[in-house]
């Protein structure tokens, strides 16, 4: 429920009055938008006093997690950026306005309805596919919208537009063994997988030309995926080894493309492979050469078993946490694509797409539910769905009264 409250503090020698708008059960997500941090909080209020105190910029609004006393700020100072920002429902926070600029560019994209949204998403309408040879890696890059695509037997780097033609734009060589792709702030961020002796432990960084511009050293063995927590200061990596695999920890300094090491933990499993986060930042979600899904809470720092080992044949791949906040799609080799409530594991629905791909690879899913897949034997890049921004709405704009 949407409340418009007046704030009265009270400060030496003068009275301040502050309006604002307060949403229970709902989160802001500003994708790849930067956004502080405030922990230790023990209510919205104290983080209101916190965010008020921001100058340069301001700050337009946040969302209060109370589980774990965190506050995420989100500054003022997306006048001039393209980027778009959702509301979902969250039972875990409670999303505070403090301007009333950052409500002009909401858009609600949840799709609750689960069976709703995979009709639309499946609809013979959507489907478009061109040809890649051997495709082994995709990932997004949202702020170009473009689709970057590891593939061929010598493999290279592709960009491809994120849209139903998917048409390409540039190619570069990379390495032999160059799998796992990741974007994060401008950057891809390319793995080795399986190792090479001539290319193994290096995480290698290419910017949006497609120029290799750095070479990132990991001596515990292969860097594979990563995710970034914490206003993108917390790299999550995992890190393939023979003997001990592990997910490294790291204080990331994005500027200069520094690190130290923060902390490491073995995985509970060989190979770990498929990563993802929650929107929160919360928990860390990985899967590696079994079908169980294992889930790392960042407040204790401990394992558990989110999804559990049904079906010993299918193998999850990619892991990505959908707009709606509670939803983790796995892509499941040997099957194709399975949904599950990400707080419980419960399967919330299953879509068997080996009759007409095989060998699916890796797999992008849009904020607004568009799905990219590639599959390897097939040579196919593979689009379905199409934007739901208007049928997915909450209750519209939200707008003060």
């Amino acid at each position: 429920m949407f409340h418009c409250i007046v704030l009265i503090l009270f400060i030496p020698f003068a009275i301040c009055t502050i309006p604002y708008g307060r949403i229970s059960q709902a989160q802001l997500l500003i994708g790849q938008f930067n956004s502080f941090w405030l922990f230790n909080q023990s209510s919205w209020a104290q983080c209101m006093c916190q965010a008020l105190r921001y100058r340069s910029p301001t700050i337009a609004a946040f969302n209060f997690f109370l589980s774990n006393q965190t506050c995420q700020l989100i500054p003022n100072n997306f006048s001039n950026t393209s980027v778009t920002f959702y509301i979902i429902p969250s039972s875990y926070s409670t999303l505070i306005f403090v301007t009333q600029d950052i409500i002009y560019k909401l858009t609600s994209i949840c799709c609750s309805d689960i069976f709703w949204l995979m009709n639309n998403i499946q609809a013979s309408a959507s489907f478009t596919n061109i040809t890649i040879t051997k495709p082994v890696g995709l990932t997004l890059d949202n702020s170009l919208n473009k689709l970057i695509i590891t593939y061929g037997n010598t493999r290279s780097i592709q960009q491809r537009d994120a849209n139903v033609s998917m048409s390409g734009s540039k190619t570069l060589f990379s390495k032999t063994n160059a799998q796992p792709i990741t974007y994060n702030a401008g950057f891809y961020f390319v793995g080795i997988n399986p190792p090479a002796a001539s290319s193994s432990n290096y995480y290698y960084v290419y910017n949006t030309s497609l120029t290799r511009i750095l070479d990132l050293p990991f001596p515990q063995g292969d860097p594979q995926r990563a995710v970034w927590l914490y206003n993108n200061s917390l790299m999550c990596l995992i890190i393939q080894n023979d003997q001990n695999s592990s997910i490294t920890f790291l204080n990331w300094n994005a500027s200069s493309f520094t690190f130290t090491y923060n902390q490491t933990l073995l995985t509970p499993f060989a190979k770990p492979y498929g990563l993802a986060k929650s929107n929160d930042d919360t928990t860390i979600y990985v899967s590696g050469n079994t079908s169980v899904i294992y889930q790392l809470s960042m407040k204790t720092f401990l394992w558990s078993i989110l999804v559990s080992d049904n079906n010993t044949t299918e193998i999850p791949l990619t892991l990505i946490v959908d707009s709606c906040g509670q939803r983790l799609w796995a892509l499941m080799s040997g099957f194709g694509i399975r949904i599950y409530d990400r707080i419980y594991g419960t399967g919330l629905y299953a879509w068997n797409m080996t009759a007409l791909f095989p060998t699916l690879y890796d797999m992008v899913l849009t904020h607004d539910y568009e799905l990219y897949l590639i599959d390897y034997s097939l040579n196919e890049l593979i689009h379905y769905g199409s934007p739901l921004k208007q049928q997915c709405t909450i209750d519209g704009i939200i707008k003060y009264t």
